[in-house]
Order: structure tokens, then C-alpha cells, then sequence
């Protein structure tokens, strides 16, 4: 695995321990209900106990570890085309690379609802660019250079 893609990672990584860290120094806050669910126009449909939002932090773990399992042994993975000698390597990276933007953007839904329900929403945007936008943009320029 290249170093451009276990930085993508560390940034999917960095984006759980952030907003887990987040509801674990403001649980308390918390009302006993929060919004658990939204609809299509982004209003509140379904309340729930405030212990939810702990297992958006396991499932989004455990997603990781699930997709960063593929991302580490690419060849266990589904493609489109043949895997040949040839085209193997290149392959291989881009679907590493694919899985770990994947993270990324995973990790951002489900802590989006974190901030949501710690009625953060603003704070969130500048999370997004200071944790993700700016350090993945550097990654991804720096893999179209090499």
C-alpha cells in the first residue's frame, strides 16, 4: 500500500477519532432524544435515545476496518475488467485508492450527523476543510504528479 493511500486513510481515521471524541466530551449536553432520522428534505422524522449516536461511531469503525481489510489485500476485491499481469499494479492502486476515498467520505456522513445533533452544523464546514478537504486535496495532487 502506498503512502498517499494510508494518508487518505489516516485522514479517515482522524475524521472518526475526532467527532467520537466530540460526542464523548459533550454526551452530557446531549438532550436524552436526538434525531436519529432524517428525511429526503433533510427534516427530523424519527427521535431516538441519545445512546445512537455511540453506535454511529462503532458502525463507522467497523465499516473502516471492513473496507481498509479490502484496501489492504486488493486482490480479493470485484473489478470491472480482467486481472492480468499487465494491467495488475495499476489496478490495484486505484481500487486502493477508490476504497480510501470511500472512507473518507463515510466517515464524513456519519459525523455530520454528530455535529447535527450536537447542533454544530457550521462548525462542521470548517471541520471539513481543515480535516479533509485541504489534506486530501495535497494527497490527490501529489498522486497525478508521480
Amino acid at each position: 500500500m502506498s503512502k498517499k493511500i494510508i494518508l487518505i486513510n489516516i485522514i479517515a481515521l482522524s475524521v472518526i477519532l475526532i467527532y467520537g471524541l466530540l460526542l464523548f466530551f459533550n454526551f452530557n449536553q446531549l438532550p436524552e432524544e436526538v434525531p436519529i432520522h432524517y428525511n429526503i428534505k433533510g427534516e427530523v422524522d424519527d427521535y431516538g435515545s441519545k445512546i445512537n449516536l455511540i453506535w454511529l461511531v462503532i458502525i463507522n469503525l467497523c465499516l473502516f476496518a471492513g473496507i481498509f481489510s479490502v484496501a489492504k489485500n486488493p486482490h480479493i476485491a470485484n473489478y470491472p475488467v480482467e486481472i492480468t499481469e499487465e494491467n495488475k499494479s495499476v489496478m490495484y492502486y486505484r481500487m486502493q485508492l477508490f476504497l480510501s476515498i470511500l472512507s473518507v467520505l463515510i466517515s464524513l456522513v456519519f459525523s455530520f450527523f454528530i455535529f447535527k445533533s450536537l447542533d454544530m452544523v457550521t462548525e462542521y464546514f470548517y471541520f471539513m476543510i481543515a480535516t479533509v478537504i485541504l489534506p486530501l486535496t495535497t494527497i490527490l495532487i501529489m498522486v497525478k504528479k508521480s
